[in-house]
């Protein structure tokens, strides 16, 4: 019966989950710059050391699939046909294999998995949330079995995915070695951690990079919400409020009890770390949703049957309400940026230019779009030079994402504004998820 249930866990979530098939935005895109174009493993491992904040072990693992579906080499003229569902499977797989994972701890540790929306949106994701989310289980499941080293080489799967693992995996081996005693040798079955000393010097390069923006970066109080929506449909709060009374109540065996609270010591040791290095974003909740979907799991088998019954039901109906209705995707609406472009390259003779103030937005929408159009980041002299290139008829597009990343570089984004509007330009203003305006004068050729 077990065996039937970690093979539903796997199996169904590849059947009937759907696929998003909207283009790809700016993460995504990041992943599929290195995978699909013709890159050797060495050279994505390089990239990533250079421009990413990331370690190397999804996009290889992005790679090999790229090989698998078709897609590696064959961004060179534009995006692959049917690219982004054919790698969000990757996601999908990643996912289905975290919850079986989860269902070694019962139904009720899936069930609040798949109710999540937050779970939804990282498996239907071409990024590696899901699979941070399978080794966080995988060591957690290792750990419960008292098998310290298969548990580090969960861990050292976890870390060379994303370096925010740690969170979980501090507390999660603090805990183990609890269990041993805290005895100096048993420490040695710990040694496939040493192995993560290979990419600490790139970790070392790569502190810092990524964006330090408040806007896409909030308050690290935004980490303890994590929970918000576990489960689904407002079930988050009564699944925490249940875990702590689990442990509560198993407080006579104290390493049971405090192994359900693993994922909250995590996310508070998140939390603090985020107030000296900058590790909070929205962008990663969804990934705590497995460990903790495991931990409810293994709780759920000291509930009384009809509390345990109780939530199975509600869970299965929440669980069915965001299959039926999962949040929507993030859509930057490349395509839409991309078909404008299109139709004004084909109308007017000079190429258009377009500034953007966001250099990771230029890429994305590069990635879609190959035309003529020059694509130029904003800088202090664009105004002067944007408003030259319209009164010569050049179409000039300003490419805003949303509020001002940077304030100066979104000042000097409000300067080329004011001076195309000043110059009697006419304009419109396209919202696609990231802002594009256009502009063209009068009294010029276009």
């Amino acid at each position: 019966m077990k065996r039937l249930g970690l093979l539903a866990a796997l199996v169904l979530p590849l059947l009937l989950v759907a696929l998003p098939s909207t283009p790809f935005w700016f993460d995504e895109v990041f992943t599929a710059n290195l995978v699909t174009f013709q890159q050797s493993p060495a050279t994505v491992v390089r990239l990533v050391a250079e421009k990413d904040a990331h370690p190397p072990l999804f996009y290889l693992e992005a790679l090999a699939w790229s090989h698998l579906v078709g897609t590696w080499g064959k961004a060179l003229e534009g995006p692959p046909p049917d690219v982004e569902v054919k790698s969000r499977r990757l996601s999908l797989l990643n996912g289905a294999l975290a919850s079986a994972a989860v269902a070694a701890s019962g139904p009720v540790g899936v069930l609040a998995l798949w109710g999540s929306p937050d779970w939804w949106l990282k498996v239907r994701e071409y990024r590696m949330y899901p699979l941070l989310g399978l080794f966080w289980v995988l060591a957690l499941l290792a750990a419960w079995r008292r098998r310290p080293t298969l548990a580090a080489w969960a861990g050292l799967g976890a870390l060379l995915t994303q370096y925010l693992a740690f969170v979980l995996l501090v507390p999660l081996y603090l805990w183990l070695w609890w269990t041993q005693g805290f005895r100096w040798r048993a420490l040695t079955a710990y040694w496939p951690l040493l192995l993560f000393l290979v990419q600490l010097p790139t970790l070392l390069s790569q502190l810092g990079r990524g964006a330090a923006n408040p806007l896409i970066r909030p308050d690290p109080l935004i980490i303890l919400t994590a929970f918000n929506d576990f489960g689904g449909y407002g079930l988050g709060l009564a699944l925490v409020a249940l875990l702590l009374l689990t442990a509560l109540f198993r407080r006579h065996h104290p390493q049971e009890a405090v192994f359900y609270l693993l994922p909250f010591f995590g996310m508070v040791l998140w939390w603090g770390a985020s107030l000296v290095v900058n590790l909070a974003s929205l962008r990663y909740l969804g990934a705590i949703m497995p460990p903790a979907a495991f931990v409810l799991g293994l709780a759920s088998q000291r509930w009384n049957p009809a509390l345990r019954v109780g939530m199975l039901a509600l869970l299965a109906a929440s669980a069915a309400g965001t299959a039926l209705w999962p949040p929507p995707p993030l859509n930057e609406h490349y395509d839409l940026a991309r078909a404008i472009l299109r139709k004004v390259e084909e109308k007017s003779p000079p190429p258009p230019v377009l500034y953007g103030d966001s250099r990771g937005r230029l890429i994305a929408l590069r990635y879609y779009h190959r035309g003529p159009t020059e694509f130029q980041m904003i800088a202090p002299d664009s105004a002067e030079k944007a408003a030259g290139q319209a009164k010569s008829g050049i179409p000039v597009f300003l490419y805003h994402f949303g509020p001002a990343v940077y304030m100066e570089i979104g000042r000097y984004m409000d300067q080329a504004y004011v001076e195309l509007r000043e110059l009697g330009c006419w304009n419109r203003y396209l919202p696609l998820g990231v802002d594009l305006y256009y502009f063209w004068c009068r009294s010029g050729r276009n």
